[in-house]
């Protein structure tokens, strides 16, 4: 017993450095009566049996159990060695994909942080630290503009007549919620062509901060094609609050109107917020939104604005040649006229924003 385990520890060290090998003087034909060791059943091959040293088939010397080692054996035994060599070259190569995968990944991520880095070096606007600063650092207007605020309501505008009409300038719905205005296009192409500078306002529904972010982002894609002389407005109205639980909160609020101003702000425009002196008192922390952003203020019969403001909407009932054409009833549509108290189309080109 004690030879048979020393023999065979021999023939397994052997094989597993060299593979099996068959000398001149220990042929097939000459081993007929060679004796059959059996060894430890850890692996089959082919209706024979070997043991696996350090990752090597080592086999027994009768691997078909015919009684014999001959050739077959051995055809077994190397049909064995190369099924292990593919197994580990395979094994190899799947390590070596998982590796380049990882490092792709790796090389993506850092390429979309670069990337990520540069998008917002390129949209941040020029430093401005309040509207208030603004207007001390660039001339006032020596004179009021007029302007009107239009939207679908006003069908189809003339905007030739409308500007013959004394209109410098229109703030104009884009949209509401996350949808563009019906008439948004028509409206500013034609007060382009006009010669009519053109600022916007978006109507927010939000009920949560990410909502007000939604609605800026949405708003930013449909004006980022346009040049725009005067801000890009904020309209949160009476209406919005209904079943909104921003209604319940004033900081919640007005941290939903931060977020959507500063969203507007941050990728290049002159943001602003319409509102009126019931509206932020009651319902806003209003401090926090006049120490940096500039207000359209919406206030009717009365002979001032109620607070300070870049843009004043005194009256929702005036008369315009121009607008709603197709209403063969003329002045039956109304609109709401508007003061600028702020040279925005200089402030804009100043600052390189609103696409300057």
């Amino acid at each position: 017993m004690a030879g048979m385990k020393i023999f065979t520890s021999l023939l397994c060290s052997a094989l597993a450095v060299s593979g099996p090998t068959i000398s001149p003087q220990n042929t097939p034909d000459t081993m007929e009566k060679s004796p059959v060791f059996p060894i430890i059943q850890d692996h089959s091959v082919e209706g024979g049996s070997s043991l696996v040293v350090s990752g090597v088939y080592v086999p027994g010397f009768d691997i078909n159990f015919d009684g014999v080692f001959d050739s077959t054996d051995v055809e077994l035994i190397k049909s064995a060695r190369e099924k292990k060599r593919i197994e580990e070259e395979e094994k190899r190569q799947q390590q070596i994909a998982a590796e380049e995968k990882v490092a792709k990944e790796e090389a993506e991520r850092k390429a979309a942080e670069e990337a990520s880095t540069i998008q917002l070096t390129v949209t941040e606007p020029p430093v401005m630290q309040s509207p208030q600063t603004a207007e001390q650092e660039i001339q006032s207007l020596d004179t009021e503009m007029h302007g009107v605020d239009v939207s679908r309501w006003q069908g189809r505008i003339d905007w030739n007549r409308l500007k013959a009409a004394g209109v410098e300038f229109a703030m104009i719905k884009a949209g509401e919620g996350t949808e563009v205005e019906r008439n948004f296009y028509a409206n500013i192409n034609g007060a382009k062509e006009a010669g009519v500078y053109c600022g916007v306002y978006w109507f927010s529904n939000a009920h949560t901060y990410d909502e007000a972010i939604a609605e800026a982002n949405a708003c930013l894609e449909v004006i980022s094609q346009y040049q725009l002389e005067f801000p890009v407005v904020c309209d949160f109205e009476y209406r919005s609050l209904k079943n909104n639980p921003l209604a319940d909160s004033r900081k919640d609020l007005t941290d939903a109107l931060i977020g959507f101003l500063g969203t507007i702000e941050n990728n290049g425009f002159y943001s602003m917020l319409y509102t009126n002196t019931d509206f932020s008192g009651k319902y806003l922390e209003f401090s926090r939104i006049t120490e940096k952003y500039d207000i359209w203020f919406a206030g009717y019969s009365v002979d001032k604005p109620g607070m300070p403001c870049g843009i004043w909407q005194y009256s929702e009932t005036g008369v315009k040649d121009g607008i709603d054409i197709d209403n063969p009833n003329v002045g039956q549509t109304k609109v709401d006229l508007d003061i600028a108290y702020k040279n925005y189309p200089q402030i804009m080109k100043d600052l390189h924003i609103n696409g300057y």
